[in-house]
């Protein structure tokens, strides 16, 4: 939760006891950041005001509901999706209250909905991806208000999309997977604007593309598995830069595919899944040493 939601859903569950919050403790707030620091700094013997939670909004009115999902939140609002009947599935925001609980922006006219998924945080944007029915899937940011909703950049023209995949911070930037109908699915990654969304890497030349999957960052790297040709699907790394990938040694040697699954870390270790071919689908990992320990 972001620095400023964490504070206003506070002050809102605070007051919504029967009592007033303290003068002392809300002085300044809505002033900035030094604001904001104060506010939280009281924050920690807060609780729940009873165990009774509120419906803020009925969105959809009736037995259907409007099935929120996605939640998340930029700068000091909640972003998620919700389908009110009457403009399908779009983004809502919401400030905790049902005065405040809005239709963020209609992407798609009509009753069909621009269906929002893969809502991500990165700083106080929100990355996500829909179909405003002209550009197809393509990806998408709010920063929470009508104004900020906006596509980034339509990596495929046309009705088709790009239908961007696996979103993923690292670095206070975006990661994803995308097809431009050039290249095929490759890694790609955006800063928010239009000239800094760029395909990183193209590691199967042609339309096809490695179609990376798994996407995780650990340290100073970005781990995911991709398909290639004379290697198969198997564990890579990437520095973030443009070209700064680095294959893992082969598990499965050759064309063979080690299909290696989400990678997690634990403790000095990234562990993950994988099949070399032998043993079958067992467990792997690769080892993370501070400088001068690896091989101890």
């Amino acid at each position: 939760m972001s620095r400023i939601l964490a504070s206003a859903v506070a002050v809102v569950a605070f007051a919504g006891c029967g009592s007033a919050v303290p003068d002392e403790e809300i002085e300044g707030r809505g002033t900035g950041e030094a604001a904001v620091e104060q506010a939280e700094a009281h924050t920690d013997s807060w609780a729940p005001c009873g165990f009774t939670a509120e419906r803020v909004k009925d969105i959809y009115p009736g037995p259907p509901g409007s099935s929120p999902e996605g939640l998340s939140h930029a700068d000091d609002v909640l972003v998620f999706s919700a389908d009110d009947g009457t403009h399908g599935r779009e983004p809502w925001s919401s400030s905790g209250e049902g005065h405040g609980t809005r239709l963020l922006k209609d992407l798609r006219a009509g009753t069909a909905g621009s269906d929002p998924t893969l809502f991500t945080q990165v700083g106080d944007t929100v990355f996500f991806v829909a179909d405003d029915g002209t550009s197809g899937r393509e990806l998408w940011k709010t920063d929470g208000t009508s104004s900020g909703t906006r596509r980034v950049k339509d990596i495929q023209p046309g009705a088709i999309g790009s239908d961007p995949m696996n979103l993923t911070v690292f670095k206070g930037r975006l990661y994803f997977t995308a097809d431009d109908g050039v290249h095929g699915r490759e890694l790609w990654r955006s800063d928010g604007t239009e000239s800094g969304t760029l395909l990183l890497e193209d590691f199967e030349l042609g339309p096809v593309g490695s179609s990376p999957e798994g996407l995780v960052g650990h340290g100073t790297r970005l781990f995911f598995s991709a398909d290639t040709t004379g290697r198969g699907r198997e564990p890579w790394t990437h520095d973030g830069g443009i070209e700064g990938a680095t294959p893992l040694d082969e598990i499965a040697p050759g064309p063979a595919s080690s299909s290696p699954g989400i990678f997690v870390r634990s403790g000095w270790d990234l562990f993950f899944a994988a099949d070399d071919g032998v043993t079958g689908r067992e467990l792997w990992a690769l080892p993370f040493r501070p400088p001068g320990r690896c091989g101890r």
